[in-house]
């Protein structure tokens, strides 16, 4: 009973959350038809709300070891800026927030993921979403490189990854967010993600409020643990 009005409730808290602009930096790894979708104001399916506790619970996280980081390291050259940064794209001002800078040169980043995407970093390093995501502070703030701090919410392990400027990255990305600025509600970009090998949609989709709009023939179930999953109507 108690479980049930606590998912109702925050699955009702998001009709009456403040809608940010979707032409932010961290959408930077975004799919562009999911941010055109956003930028066009079409409507949106809201999130299923364990889906939404991910997030906070995540959020909360990252701000415990934001707050470690200020306590036990203070002697260190750590700031924590609350303004905007911003670049433009197309005349088109794109808006976003660090966690900390480290001197003068580094953006500090701060993640919490899953025992899964711990062990992902391990095997093939930074997903093209984090790249971008800091490519994008980078190029806002004129630092040259992000140390990565990770937290594994299965384990509590630490992880920490720096990574470097690439002006190509973000060639890419500029190009992702002209894309959106100049398409239509009748001319989208193209859908950037396929269907995997098992007919499912891929994990992107699943946390996606337009994924009924762009697969149609999809629906939302929830895998044997629990996590949200679309797949084909039968």
């Amino acid at each position: 009973m108690i479980i049930d009005q606590i998912l109702q409730a925050i699955t009702k808290e998001q009709e009456n959350e403040k809608r940010w602009s979707p032409l932010r930096m961290s959408n930077s790894g975004k799919c562009a038809r999911q941010i055109a979708y956003q930028y066009h104001e079409f409507p949106s399916e809201p999130l299923p709300a364990r889906a939404i506790m991910v997030f906070r619970l995540g959020h909360t996280v990252e701000a415990e070891i934001k707050a470690l980081i200020e306590k036990y390291c203070s002697h260190l050259d750590i700031t924590y800026p609350k303004e905007t940064i911003m670049y433009e794209v197309d005349g088109v001002k794109i808006g976003g927030h660090v966690d900390g800078y480290i001197g003068d040169d580094t953006v500090l980043e701060i993640k919490s993921i899953s025992g899964a995407g711990f062990k992902m970093l391990d095997r093939v390093g930074l997903s093209e979403d984090y790249q971008k995501q800091v490519t994008s502070y980078m190029k806002a703030s004129g630092r040259k490189k992000t140390l990565f701090i990770f937290y594994c919410k299965d384990t509590s392990h630490f992880k920490e990854i720096e990574f470097h400027y690439q002006p190509e990255i973000f060639e890419d990305i500029n190009f992702r967010f002209s894309k959106v600025i100049n398409s239509t509600k009748e001319r989208l970009p193209n859908r950037e993600y396929a269907p995997l090998k098992s007919g499912a949609l891929p994990w992107q989709c699943n946390y996606c409020a337009y994924t009924k709009l762009c697969w149609p023939d999809y629906e939302l179930k929830f895998s044997k643990d629990n996590k949200p999953q679309y797949v084909k109507r039968k």
